[in-house]
């Protein structure tokens, strides 16, 4: 009763303007996931495989968000914030320390 209420008072374009950058953002994270589990037994379960395919899936369905929400972060000449800030998890995550002495110890 109070969803509906709630949508008979805002309006359903004024929620669905609202709802759907974030679904955009959503939608590619889902349809990687059960893709990646369908076939899951090839990589045997290794989270890895899911998480990096999670993270870029969720960087560039970032941008998809933004662009629909009407944010450009390019135009606002600041479009390499979000690769810079994923760079810097991925840095400062174990699997990026392990990269980075895999590196150095070459």
């Amino acid at each position: 009763t109070l969803f509906t209420w709630f949508v008979s008072n805002v309006g359903l374009d004024t929620l669905l303007d609202t709802v759907l950058p974030l679904l955009v953002v959503l939608y590619p994270l889902v349809i990687v996931l059960v893709l990646l589990s369908f076939f899951d037994r090839f990589w045997k379960g290794r989270t890895e495989v899911y998480a990096f395919s999670m993270l870029f899936s969720l960087f560039f369905s970032i941008f998809d968000g933004c662009k629909t929400a009407g944010i450009s972060l390019a135009s606002l000449g600041i479009g390499w914030v979000l690769p810079a800030l994923v760079g810097f998890l991925i840095g400062i995550s174990p699997i990026g320390r392990k990269i980075g002495e895999y590196v150095r110890n070459r």
